[in-house]
């Protein structure tokens, strides 16, 4: 349920999503072994590469080589 609403997050009213999509990033590297999802967190965060945020990108970018096969 959690990984469905970070997943969701352009679905949302929040302000300055990108920066939320950021946390949402870190958020997913705390369970991403147990994750049943990967595959969509996966999709998730390779599309935050083309993010506006240079944050998120970078946390998108060391996500992928922390995770990524």
């Amino acid at each position: 349920m959690i990984t469905d609403k970070l997943l969701n997050i352009d679905e949302t009213n929040q302000k300055h999503k990108d920066l939320v999509k950021a946390g949402a990033i870190e958020a997913f590297d705390e369970y991403f072994e147990e994750a049943k999802d990967k595959k969509k967190i996966l999709e998730f965060v390779k599309d935050q590469l083309k993010c506006r945020s240079p944050k998120t990108k970078k946390k998108a970018t060391e996500f992928l080589r922390k995770w990524e096969d």
